[in-house]
């Protein structure tokens, strides 16, 4: 009798947790987190992910569009492999017109996304370099890409750094969803609001 009723006790005590754990899940801001509310990927091993998006305060809206220099011909690509479980580099030729700023979306397209997940490429409504800063434009499919908090934080991670890490002149990366701020359920992140500075 002892035994089932310390079994009970743990139980309760177990989805009590479990239950503070998904509210605190529901109502974090990762923009401005805090140490719960942030969700592991399935079985995954998590080291080297990041854990939440650091807070930026930088905002800009487009100018003029201009064309890119990327450092070589190649654009370098990280990303975390969910597969291997770690940090991975990559490169993608170049090919076409090198100065379009599309280059390294699809670069990440075909390295990560179809090349690793498997998945189609993400679309974007457009892709606009001006002043130092990438303006991305994704359209609502983006939000269709089941990976998690961390795996979608991963994910903005290795497309952000696409740019920074492969254009000089590159000083922030910007995302919005069909004109809007980007609003996944996990990251919430308002119109004009870098996702990412270089540092």
């Amino acid at each position: 009798m002892r035994r089932k009723l310390w079994i009970g006790l743990t139980l309760i005590i177990i989805m009590i947790s479990l239950l503070g754990c998904s509210m605190d899940a529901k109502q974090g801001n990762i923009a401005n987190p805090s140490p719960t509310g942030v969700s592991q990927l399935d079985g995954a091993d998590t080291e080297g992910l990041p854990s939440v998006r650091p807070s930026v305060e930088v905002t800009a809206t487009p100018g003029q569009p201009e064309d890119v220099k990327y450092n070589g011909k190649s654009i370098k690509i990280e990303y975390y492999d969910l597969v291997q479980q770690k940090q991975v580099e990559t490169s993608y030729e170049i090919q076409g017109d090198e100065k379009s700023p599309e280059v390294a979306m699809e670069a990440v397209n075909k390295a990560y996304l179809e090349g690793v997940l498997g998945t189609s490429g993400i679309k974007t409504n457009s892709v606009i370099y001006s002043d130092g800063n990438i303006f991305i434009d994704f359209t609502s499919d983006i939000y269709e890409i089941s990976l998690g908090s961390e795996g979608e934080i991963a994910l903005l991670d290795s497309i952000a750094d696409a740019y920074l890490n492969n254009i000089d002149a590159a000083k922030a990366v910007f995302f919005t969803v069909d004109g809007k701020g980007y609003a996944s359920g996990h990251i919430e992140i308002k119109k004009n609001e870098a996702y990412k500075v270089k540092e």
